[in-house]
């Protein structure tokens, strides 16, 4: 977001592991691909930004921190007393990651790009790893769904035996 006087920036990033980088047979990088969505404003201002980019991490080093490249594009709604409009949006951005837990990382990014006007940013993020608490939140919820069926087939499967 890059109005001078945003007062407030609330987004998220959804990066999906996309395996080895496609250009190198180094299997210490890994590419991503990224979902950016957001909002930002201030008294009578709002802006909502979504992104579609591709990032490249530089993992198992033999440091604490992982470099990573980022390429992005996308839509952003400016809406406030003088506009409603719709822009393009488009930059790259550089950053580092340290782990500070398995599941829990640490980030700090800068973005430059482009769309109405030239922008910039520095951001530290935190970023959780929800792998596997979404693959055990599935299967407690398969669990879940299917312990009804089995309950009526052994209630219907009683109902039988007693005819």
């Amino acid at each position: 977001m890059w109005e001078t006087t945003n007062l407030y920036w609330l987004g998220f990033t959804y990066g999906y592991n996309l395996g080895q980088c496609l250009w190198s047979s180094n299997i210490n990088c890994k590419q991503y691909l990224d979902v950016t969505a957001g909002a930002g404003g201030r008294e009578a201002h709002t802006e909502g930004l979504i992104l579609l980019g591709t990032r490249w991490q530089f993992v198992n080093l033999s440091k604490n921190y992982s470099p990573t490249i980022q390429i992005f594009t996308g839509l952003m709604n400016i809406s406030d007393s003088e506009r409603n409009t719709k822009v393009g949006v488009y930059g790259a951005g550089f950053g580092l990651t340290t782990s500070l837990h398995e599941k829990l990382n640490v980030k700090w990014q800068n973005r430059i790009g482009g769309g109405d006007q030239f922008w910039a940013q520095t951001m530290f993020s935190i970023s959780l790893n929800l792998d596997s608490w979404v693959e055990t939140t599935g299967s407690v919820l398969k669990t879940t769904i299917e312990a009804p069926k089995t309950f009526f087939e052994w209630f219907n499967s009683l109902k039988e035996k007693s005819k």
